[in-house]
């Protein structure tokens, strides 16, 4: 019997099985999303977006709101600080 020019397919690593799951579903989880932050003015709600470095998408003054690419952590940190925001 010749030998494999590929060798023994058990004696190879199984690549879907040693690449790292945790830090790829980590990435995922951290892109940031649309958000709707809401404040007493349209001037607070692009300031808000704004001293978190997210970039302002969308604004909708007869609302005073911006829509607001976030990361779910940021979105949390305005929550805690008692901001309106939504999932757009």
């Amino acid at each position: 019997a010749g030998a494999s020019l590929h060798g023994n397919p058990w004696d190879r690593p199984r690549l879907d099985l040693l690449s790292p799951i945790g830090p790829a579903v980590a990435s995922e989880s951290a892109q940031p999303a649309r958000y709707i932050v809401q404040a007493d003015s349209l001037a607070s709600a692009r300031a808000l977006a704004a001293s978190l470095d997210a970039a302002v998408l969308e604004e909708f003054g007869i609302i005073d709101a911006v829509v607001a690419e976030l990361s779910a952590g940021q979105a949390a940190a305005l929550r805690e600080a008692g901001v309106n925001v939504f999932a757009d």
